[in-house]
């Protein structure tokens, strides 16, 4: 038995080699030395009224090349989670969505450096305490994608793209990640490109922002904001109108202007587009947030209208056009072309979609990076790479932490990293050939107060504008 040997039994089942003592040439050359184990191979059963049954793909093989299993790792799996908001059936599908998309990617891959694994967990109580517990007590996770809402902290997993009921500023945690352009960032681009939103239908330069069921902390928080961005770019400040729960935002929508308006309903879509068609001047902007739980509905509303009218209808991303299906869109973009390959039906290319697919892409990343050098936190890995490309989008700078000099502390906790951000219409996702209404900006985030531009010198000017934003290819 111990003169290397393997021993085949019943047709499939292989046991060996076994060797005996052998000295180290004979080692190198390929005989096992000193081996009384046999065995290299484990695989999983559960039983089943009252029979064993091998559960499919549990199966793990170890080297023949030595005879024990000590230094064999196991490739760490990798665990998302979504939450199904049972009782929002436009947020439960957004989460649907979600938990659709990410496995399609990995199988569209051929995904095989770790197993990846989706759990989706239906929600009825949305409060953040109950849905912390509800998270952190059944189940072992990595990744939580998809739906949340503010004050669910679990600071033991990683928030990839946290989408929120209503938009809400970013929240201050080390495990949040925004991929996707935050509130803050989109307010921002809104007023660096305040000129090309005017131009579409020679508008001026007043905002009006609508906040629908908002607490009033909420309300100020968001005000100063946005403020700070108007003040920025020389702009007036916005006017700012908070509408309760119990109505629509029809009625609280200016003419003439170009209305903000945050935490879009089902309900305040047909008021939004009836409100454009009444009002020839006028321009709605949406934030990416809202775009991605009211897609269908705000696509469905306006695909019969004119196009004059689904031109006024605006928002963000920092994503290719995800309903672009042409040959030279996927040349562009390999994104395009592996979301597309993943998800080939029509009604699958959303932005919520595209973002999931994006969340999979860059947590993959993340763990083949963590598992290089043993790391056992994704959210480390995001801070000690910073900058991370992934299916050719690039995102960061991520940093959390502070940086001690001889003269001087500085801290920054940045955990949101959309880069090359644009603004576009309705009008071009329901028609690609329709060109984007402004080009890529990453926003530096650095305010400024107020300086009149009549009182700006040329050269001030144009430093200003050349300082707030950075083109992307």
């Amino acid at each position: 038995m111990f003169s290397q040997q393997r021993y085949i039994v019943g047709e499939d089942f292989v046991l060996g080699d076994y060797g005996g003592p052998c000295n180290g040439v004979a080692e190198f050359l390929g005989a096992v030395c000193y081996c009384n184990q046999g065995g290299h191979s484990a695989v999983l059963s559960r039983l089943d009224k009252a029979v064993w049954t091998v559960i499919t793909e549990s199966g793990v093989s170890f080297t023949q090349k030595s005879c024990y299993s000590d230094s064999t790792t196991l490739p760490r799996p990798l665990n998302f989670l979504t939450l199904i908001f049972v009782g929002h059936p436009l947020l439960a599908q957004v989460g649907l969505n979600v938990n659709t998309s990410i496995p399609a990617l990995f199988a569209y891959l051929k995904y095989s450096a770790s197993p990846v694994n989706g759990i989706a967990l239906n929600v009825t109580d949305t409060t953040p305490q109950a849905l912390h517990d509800a998270v952190t007590t059944n189940y072992t996770t990595d990744v939580v994608v998809g739906m949340t809402v503010k004050g669910m902290n679990v600071d033991e997993y990683l928030v990839l793209s946290p989408l929120h009921p209503r938009p809400h500023l970013v929240e201050p945690l080390r495990n949040y990640m925004y991929l996707m352009p935050t509130l803050e960032q989109q307010m921002f681009v809104l007023y660096a490109k305040l000129s090309a939103v005017r131009d579409v239908t020679s508008i001026d330069s007043g905002v009006h922002v609508v906040l629908h069921d908002y607490a009033s902390d909420e309300v100020a928080n968001i005000t100063a904001m946005l403020r700070k961005s108007a003040a920025t770019f020389d702009y007036d400040n916005p006017s700012v109108t908070a509408v309760p729960s119990t109505k629509t935002v029809g009625s609280a929508l200016a003419r003439g202007r170009i209305n903000v308006v945050l935490a879009v309903t089902a309900a305040d879509v047909a008021g939004i587009v009836d409100f454009l068609v009444e009002e020839k001047t006028s321009i709605v902007v949406v934030v990416f947030d809202d775009l991605v739980i009211q897609y269908s509905t705000l696509v469905t509303a306006l695909k019969s209208k004119p196009a004059s009218v689904q031109a006024r209808v605006i928002t963000f991303t920092n994503l290719p056009l995800w309903s672009d299906t042409s040959e030279s869109a996927h040349a562009a973009s390999r994104l395009l072309t592996v979301f597309h390959g993943a998800l080939p039906d029509p009604s699958q290319h959303t932005p919520g979609s595209l973002s999931a697919v994006i969340a999979g892409s860059f947590s993959a990343s993340m763990r083949r990076l963590a598992d290089s050098v043993r790391s056992t936190s994704l959210t480390d890995m995001v801070y000690r790479e910073g900058s991370v490309t992934t299916t050719g989008v690039p995102f960061g700078k991520f940093q959390w932490g502070c940086t001690t000099t001889p003269t001087d502390r500085l801290c920054v906790y940045q955990n949101y990293g959309a880069q090359g951000i644009v603004m576009l219409s309705v009008q071009r996702m329901l028609d690609p050939t329709v060109p984007q209404l402004s080009s890529p900006m990453t926003p530096t985030m650095e305010y400024r107060p107020r300086k009149k531009l009549d009182k700006l010198t040329s050269s001030e000017r144009n430093g200003l504008l050349a300082a707030s934003w950075v083109l992307w290819c």
